[in-house]
């Protein structure tokens, strides 16, 4: 049984008057009452932290029936956060870890577990297995058995798979993991509409899988839910509707079979989002969806919806050609006693190694004059060839010096000369001069940056970018109004973003278009909502600046996105966005980018200090 609570007195009612003792309890860090931890304040304040509610509910329980384990308490973190921040660093220093971090490192006899959100069910239930059970190391033996991937699921199950999926990280992962199953990954220029083969094919957005369904037959379509161009519903929904003459099939004309027949062997249609809602789940269902698979993408659960509708499938096209069929297992068959027989060898392999280092050792044992001389004839071999190379260098060398009178001198200035020579070739190649004097971009123009972006990859990407440009990250809580320094601060998501942007100033925001709890294009209204003067500007009073002055030194929004249409562009620029850069990010443009909108701001305050100065022509800049 699970009960859920809003707050904690709520959480302390249902355990003392309800006369109900829970197992395990699920705290929330949100209700933390310290200032600067980034989360909402509340009203009324909470009455206590997640630690204080913690204690008083495992005293509770352990009052109403001391007979049973005392309560399994487990912290949930609002923001992203990895193990190294709670176990490592004082608890008391200002590291620039959160309250919630802080707390979970003070308690650690309290919380047996700390869970990042959004939560894991895998993550979860692990920790339910290993509390409760004792079972955490067999469930994870068996998740790693199960996790084996083997060529021959893809000819067991011979099925022609398109995958409509817009990130690349998830892109490569997912053909690499096909692959390895069995399932080659095919252009669709290359398919053969003629014979039965397993295979993927990948595409970048809905419209492109909508128009390879019609160019070629597909068994299985994995949907992605949120796509450029035409997102996973609308291309279901397209898809749906044509008529089944435009399915076809290696075996039959799909169109004249019954009706049964024709459900079966057109495309499949799978939804794949990390939405897992019910709401979400009938979304996909009335769209015309068959299946349903959340995100992360457990390749556990791929196997298994593979193995459903291919089984389906394979019933029906065996009717039509067993003889076809029958190749198959027979190759499969082969493939399999291959395989066993190649694991015979090494066994036998592995045995005879085993039972000759046994050998060995007896024979050292017996004090066997052979085995002993041959064994320290081995160890002696490596060090021999060691010694004899290190006196041949050092008689290089001498006959060198005495040849050529300071010869190794000549040689080191010729390493340092070749070494300097190939730093130079590489630093041309790249497109950049190097120049270790050179100031800057953070140096040169002082901006406080903030960066909107949902995906974990990308995030450590642009840190490390921005890093190298003079911009260190450093967290909300670190940053002080009138502190105009350069610094990066990182957004899991438009609504942090906001709450960042009503807090503190920024000059450049990066802002990610399609986001979680609230996309780029809706924050970037509601900041541009936020009246100038609500701010504090590290370097001036915005109040006694003009409207033109005002427009800016506001913080400069950037979108960031892999749509490159022209009315994308026209999209961002018309909720109040200033600039626009493609995915995946670009070192140079991004310093071409920073470096422009860094100029224009550092003459804006050269009009600012002088306000008898023209106001630079901003539509020319």
């Amino acid at each position: 049984e699970v009960r859920a609570a809003h707050s904690p007195s709520e959480a302390i009612k249902i355990v003392s008057e309800g006369g109900w003792r829970p197992d395990m309890a699920l705290l929330s860090s949100h209700y933390i009452a310290a200032p600067g931890n980034g989360v909402a304040e509340q009203d009324p304040p909470p009455v206590m932290d997640a630690a204080q509610l913690g204690r008083k509910l495992r005293e509770l329980c352990t009052a109403a029936d001391a007979s049973k384990p005392a309560l399994t308490i487990g912290l949930m973190l609002d923001n992203y956060v990895e193990a190294d921040d709670i176990d490592g660093g004082d608890d008391d220093e200002d590291d620039g870890r959160s309250p919630a971090v802080k707390l979970a490192a003070r308690n650690k006899d309290l919380f047996v577990q700390s869970f990042p959100k959004p939560l894991v069910l895998s993550n979860v239930l692990d920790a339910l297995h290993t509390t409760f059970l004792n079972t955490g190391e067999k469930v994870a033996k068996i998740r790693k058995q199960r996790a084996k991937l083997s060529v021959f699921f893809g000819k067991k199950y011979p099925l022609r798979l398109l995958m409509a999926e817009d990130n690349l990280v998830n892109q490569k992962l997912i053909k690499r993991v096909l692959s390895k199953l069995g399932y080659p990954v095919t252009a669709l220029e290359d398919l053969d509409d003629s014979k039965i083969v397993s295979s993927v094919t990948v595409v970048s957005n809905g419209k492109l899988a909508y128009e390879a369904v019609q160019q070629h037959h597909f068994d299985v379509v994995f949907m992605d839910m949120q796509m450029p161009v035409m997102d996973g519903v609308e291309a279901t929904i397209k898809i749906n509707q044509l008529p089944m003459t435009a399915f076809r099939h290696p075996l039959c004309t799909i169109a004249e079979q019954s009706e049964e027949t024709q459900r079966v062997l057109r495309p499949t249609i799978i939804a794949m989002t990390a939405n897992a809602m019910p709401a979400d789940r009938k979304k996909c269902f009335d769209a015309g969806m068959q299946d349903y698979v959340s995100k992360p993408v457990n390749f556990e659960k791929i196997q298994e919806k593979l193995s459903e509708w291919g089984t389906a499938k394979n019933q029906i096209c065996r009717a039509m050609k067993p003889s076809l069929y029958r190749m198959w297992d027979e190759e499969l068959a082969r493939m399999r006693l291959a395989e066993e027989q190649k694991k015979t060898r090494q066994g036998r392999k592995g045995k005879e190694v085993e039972e000759k280092k046994k050998s060995n050792a007896d024979d050292d044992v017996d004090g066997t004059a052979a085995a002993t001389n041959t064994t320290t004839k081995k160890k002696m071999t490596m060090s021999e060839k060691l010694a004899a190379r290190k006196k041949a260098r050092a008689a290089a060398r001498a006959a060198e010096a005495a040849a050529g009178g300071g010869g190794e001198g000549d040689d080191e200035t010729d390493k340092a000369s070749a070494k300097a020579a190939r730093q130079k070739r590489l630093a041309a190649r790249r497109g950049r001069k190097k120049d270790d004097n050179a100031p800057k971009l953070g140096e040169q123009y002082q901006m406080r940056i903030l960066v909107a972006e949902d995906n974990l990859v990308n995030q450590k990407l642009i840190k490390r970018i921005l890093a190298r440009m003079g911009f260190k990250e450093k967290k909300m809580s670190q940053l002080q109004p009138k502190d105009a320094s350069s610094c990066t601060v990182i957004a899991i998501n438009g609504k942090v973003a906001l709450e960042a942007a009503q807090k503190m100033h920024f000059d450049i925001i990066f802002m990610d278009m399609e986001m979680p709890i609230m996309g780029g294009l809706e924050s970037t209204e509601n900041i541009r909502k936020i009246a100038p003067e609500d701010v504090v500007h590290p370097r001036c009073t915005f109040s006694k600046l003009s409207r033109e002055l005002q427009m800016t030194l506001r913080p400069t929004i950037i979108a960031m996105t892999a749509n490159a249409n022209a009315s994308d562009r026209k999209r961002c620029l018309d909720v109040g966005m200033d600039d626009y850069m493609t995915k995946p990010i670009n070192v140079t443009k991004l310093n071409e980018v920073l470096g422009q909108w860094g100029a224009l701001k550092a003459k804006a305050f050269d009009v600012a200090d002088e306000p008898t100065l023209v106001m630079p022509d901003l539509d020319a800049m």
